[in-house]
């Protein structure tokens, strides 16, 4: 028989009604603040105690704590078994949003935005990267949700006696909880809103927005700010604004100022980007064993940049290949192959050579449906794509073709080619988590062995050989003396800072030296017949990739939309990072939450500690260019740029 509903309510009453709620709100008020006090580890004051983080940091907990109340404070209106079962269901969603969190901060040193949900999909074929990240004590994130489902049972039962709630009081209880979350929740809103440093921060400072406000109002400002983006596109006065960007960035020195300009003029172009390859393994030296005998071999034939970073995001190779080619700054969240303006009209590299009379073409051992590659290949201007389906599957690294079958089976493809042409191979062995199989391994790293930074340096050892044969192979086919050959690392290979501390003798503490080694990958440049080799210490990201190759091409497009510049004229680039951090050949700017007082500024030489605000003006230059690049891809503004330049050139 149902029970009566009761005014006058027993402790009993009032522990079957409000305790579910008060244990889920409190269970998973306790996890998000571990989480956003986690973040801290990456954070402005990576030395700050813990407690004192805390204590200075309020508004995360009271934000947190509003979002949960509010979130379930409705509850209270549902009977009493669906209130508990719906209680499950969101103490189940958000635990795992917590759970997926934590895996993408170990790796990327970042949450997940909204904008990268559309990522999912690629999650089948890094599994094992996934799993590596993952620790004994992530069980807690679900502890409380199986002692929920383990005393559902007797919650049932124990409703059957204890008289029912009256409505009308539940809802003036819920009132009462949602007026209490609206006062928690204001000071954070009042922050939100009034801190314009902040709201940009959404899109570029993620982490450090969450490790503010928590996870949750981070998460409702991530909608609201990707709701209202796909919403419209850009405003006339963005328009304007963009325009007088452009129209007033054009390259101050001639492009035939290089004396390298023109160098590789009708020459092939083979474009090598190399997964995960970072500077430090190149001529590194373990138990008097070369990691990179071949690399370091190549390095005297070509124009080695040294000083050369990595610019992309968190669509890591997806944003490699298209900042490279387009030279365009990655999206803030997501891949732009994976967004709506993936079917935007793109004019790089590929299609101004392919305009030029050359004939372009990719390869890449994965499946196409990787990064949507298929589907971006041909709006980046690749005429021809060869994928995974194309080879034969002799070896595997992983869950795709081993580098050196996908070397060796793509030299027929470029000897069946029609000079002069592009490709562009994507390379895929180096991967993480850097399993090489043991047939595949040949040397003794000692103390290393097991370890991440151990399995990284067997995996380059092997990349290193494969791209040794690749180029034995080129010499023998007499395309490498035809050709320009590049190699460029795609991005930092998110090595752990205590063991790259321990090998290169720098203090765990050190951001600067830090900051170096994650950010540094290699590009290699190989004229034909070694000319111009050398090291080159000029400063350059992946955006500079274009330009350069365009130069020594001796191709000028007046009308191309690039923010990168040609390296080969000597000149340091200003290399704009996506959270708003800089390298400009003198100084690095790390950004820390938009604010200069909180962010870290080193001489790039020696390392010493600067003012910060001496590099305001660069500062607010670099957070431009983003803004900037940005606005042409959502307005789709390249064709209308290049129209406006076209039109400039002739008067």
């Amino acid at each position: 028989m149902r029970p009566l509903r009761m005014r006058i309510n027993s402790p009993r009453v009032w522990l079957v009604e409000i305790g579910p709620l008060v244990w889920g709100i409190t269970s998973l008020w306790a996890k998000l603040v571990c989480f956003g006090a986690s973040l801290r580890s990456l954070s402005w004051a990576p030395e700050e105690p813990l407690g004192r983080w805390l204590l200075a940091h309020p508004d995360m907990f009271t934000a947190t704590l509003a979002s949960l109340v509010l979130l379930f404070a409705p509850l209270l209106l549902f009977p009493r078994v669906s209130r508990f079962m719906i209680l499950l269901l969101l103490n189940l969603a958000l635990s795992m949003l917590v759970l997926v969190n934590a895996v993408h901060f170990r790796f990327y040193g970042n949450i997940m935005p909204i904008g990268q949900v559309s990522n999912v999909h690629n999650l089948r074929w890094v599994v094992p990267s996934i799993i590596r990240q993952l620790h004994p004590a992530d069980i807690a994130y679900c502890f409380d949700i199986v002692v929920g489902i383990l005393i559902l049972p007797y919650y049932l039962a124990f409703c059957r006696s204890v008289a029912l709630l009256d409505r009308s009081y539940r809802k003036r209880l819920c009132c009462g909880l949602l007026v209490l979350g609206i006062v928690f929740a204001a000071p954070t809103v009042r922050l939100v809103w009034q801190d314009k440093n902040l709201v940009s921060a959404y899109t570029n400072l993620q982490r450090e927005v969450a490790a503010t406000v928590g996870l949750p109002a981070y998460y409702f400002g991530d909608a609201m700010i990707h709701a209202a983006s796909r919403s419209r596109g850009i405003g006339e006065s963005e328009h304007q604004r963009v325009l007088r960007f452009v129209g007033g960035k054009r390259e101050r020195s001639d492009a035939s100022s290089s004396n390298l300009f023109g160098s590789a003029r009708g020459r092939n172009v083979i474009v090598i980007m190399a997964e995960s390859l970072q500077t430090f393994p190149i001529g590194l030296e373990i138990r008097g064993q070369l990691i990179t005998p071949r690399l370091s071999a190549f390095a005297k034939e070509s124009l080695y940049f040294v000083n050369f970073y990595d610019q992309t995001h968190l669509a890591t190779t997806s944003d490699g290949e298209f900042i490279s080619f387009q030279s365009l700054h990655p999206l803030p969240t997501g891949a732009v192959a994976e967004s709506r303006y993936s079917g935007n009209h793109y004019y790089g590299l590929p299609a101004t050579l392919s305009h030029d009379g050359y004939s372009t073409l990719s390869a890449c051992g994965e499946s196409g449906a990787m990064w949507y590659m298929n589907q971006m290949h041909p709006r980046l201007g690749f005429q021809r794509s060869f994928f995974e389906e194309d080879y034969k599957i002799l070896d595997r690294i992983g869950p795709w073709l081993a580098d050196r079958e996908f070397f060796a089976q793509t030299i027929p493809i470029l000897k069946a080619q029609t000079e002069p042409f592009l490709a562009y191979l994507l390379t895929s062995s180096n991967h993480d988590p850097f399993e090489v199989p043991e047939k595949h391994r040949t040397l003794n790293l000692g103390e290393l062995e097991g370890s991440l930074l151990g399995n990284y340096l067997h995996s380059v050892h092997y990349f290193d050989r494969a791209f040794g044969e690749f180029v034995d192979q080129l010499r023998e086919s007499g395309l490498l003396e035809k050709s320009l050959l590049v190699l460029y690392g795609d991005h930092q290979a998110f090595m752990k800072g205590p063991e790259l501390a321990r090998l290169f003798g720098f203090a765990e503490s050190s951001e600067y030296d830090s900051f170096c080694f994650r950010k540094r990958v290699p590009l290699f440049i190989r004229l034909p017949y070694a000319q111009g080799a050398g090291v080159r210490n000029v400063t350059g990201g992946h955006l500079d990739i274009a330009p350069t190759l365009l130069s020594l091409l001796g191709i000028v497009d007046d009308s191309s939309v690039m923010f990168g510049r040609d390296l080969t004229q000597g000149k340091d680039s200003l290399v704009v990072f996506r959270d708003g951090s800089f390298a400009d050949g003198l100084h690095y700017f790390i950004n820390h939450f938009g604010e200069i007082s909180a962010s870290a500024c080193y001489e790039a030489e020696t390392g010493r500690t600067l003012d910060c605000g001496q590099l305001e003006e660069r500062r607010r230059g670099a957070l431009e260019q983003l803004e900037i690049s940005d606005l042409i891809i959502r307005g789709d503004l390249i064709p209308i740029l290049r129209a406006a330049k076209n039109r400039a050139n002739a008067q």
